[in-house]
């Protein structure tokens, strides 16, 4: 880490390590400097600048920083057995699926996925107790 400071130019090798010392390293803060030897205020902008001896760091392109989602939880006993009373009650209103005379191909096929999700849900109130 230290590393990268140094060639940010937040910090500046002053005197190299040995087996017995730490390397050592000064901050690199122009207007920490300027407010301490004189009164008057910081500028508003904060530009880091190298030591002469050191290379003008570069712009580095900020990265986005990729969030992973929390993983998805098992849905409790209650959640499911309240799914499957709302997924009874919507096939109720819609019909079974043997009054197909009178479905749309809409309505069909909306029933059709309630009904498989019924049997989803039926599954896995079926494996609760495993």
């Amino acid at each position: 880490m230290l590393a990268g400071l140094v060639r940010d130019g937040i910090l500046i090798e002053v005197e190299k390590g040995t087996r017995k010392r730490a390397t050592r390293f000064r901050f690199n803060l122009p207007e920490s400097a300027a407010a301490v030897e004189t009164s008057s205020p910081a500028p508003a902008e904060a530009t880091p600048h190298a030591a002469p001896d050191q290379p003008k760091p570069r712009a580095k392109p900020r990265r986005s920083i990729a969030v992973n989602p929390p993983p998805q939880r098992a849905p409790t006993t209650y959640e499911l057995v309240e799914r499957k009373k709302a997924l009874q009650d919507l096939i109720k209103e819609l019909g079974t699926e043997t009054e197909f005379d009178f479905h749309t191909p809409a309505e069909e096929q909306r029933l059709r996925k309630l009904n498989a999700e019924l049997r989803h849900v039926n599954s896995k109130l079926a494996g609760v107790g495993e």
